[in-house]
């Protein structure tokens, strides 16, 4: 009797032990995964054959990216099942990148790629940050670099942008303008403390760097 309640205790440290191995692979997987899946609302750039568009994230649909149709003068841009497309967009960890092609395409407006299977990351804050304190524009408006890098830059300026605007910003030793996201924001008294993400890399002087 001792030898048979010995065997099921065993089986049931064994089935144990099991469960909880289990529930922490799994949770590990799953907060893997979830680097590699933009915020809920996320602004995607989407590069498609016929140019790029603009989109917000929905979430994941039958293994595949979920997104808005993109607009164009309010009217919206016809993307085809099969079409081959680029997408980045913006998360905590970095910019993500995916290459893929449209499954689905829904009544309510929805685009669904096919499943993200391989999802790039790359580390915003590897890139050499330079600092600067060029007085610029932001929007038309007053502002100033405090550091930027070929991914990103913070600044301060009393433009009246939010979270997830892409904005325009003034590149004075390139004699142009840059177009960047808005990651964050800290408002200080009549101005605000900003860090973006460009559009597309800029190539920046680099007097001063750190890290």
């Amino acid at each position: 009797m001792m030898e048979v309640l010995q065997l099921a205790a065993s089986f049931l440290l064994v089935f144990i032990v099991s469960s909880v191995l289990a529930y922490a692979l799994g949770r590990i997987n799953l907060l893997h995964r979830s680097q590699f899946i933009p915020p809920d609302n996320a602004l995607l750039r989407v590069m498609t054959p016929n140019g790029v568009h603009r989109a917000r994230f929905v979430g994941i649909r039958n293994g595949g990216w979920a997104f808005t149709a993109p607009l164009m003068r309010d009217a919206y841009v016809p993307i085809s099942e099969g079409a081959p497309l680029v997408i980045e967009a913006s998360s905590p960890g970095g910019a993500l990148l995916l290459r893929t092609k449209i499954a689905e395409r829904t009544e309510d407006r929805l685009l669904i790629t096919e499943p993200a299977r391989r999802v790039l990351r790359r580390e915003r804050r590897l890139s050499s940050r330079v600092c600067r304190t060029d007085l610029i524009r932001v929007e038309g408006e007053p502002g100033q670099f405090i550091d930027v890098s070929e991914g990103g830059a913070k600044l301060i300026t009393v433009a009246k942008v939010r979270r997830g605007d892409c904005i325009r910003v003034e590149l004075p030793w390139a004699q142009t303008v840059g177009h960047g996201y808005v990651l964050e924001i800290e408002p200080e008294r009549h101005r605000s403390l900003i860090r973006l993400r460009w559009d597309a890399m800029i190539v920046v002087p680099a007097p001063y760097k750190f890290s």
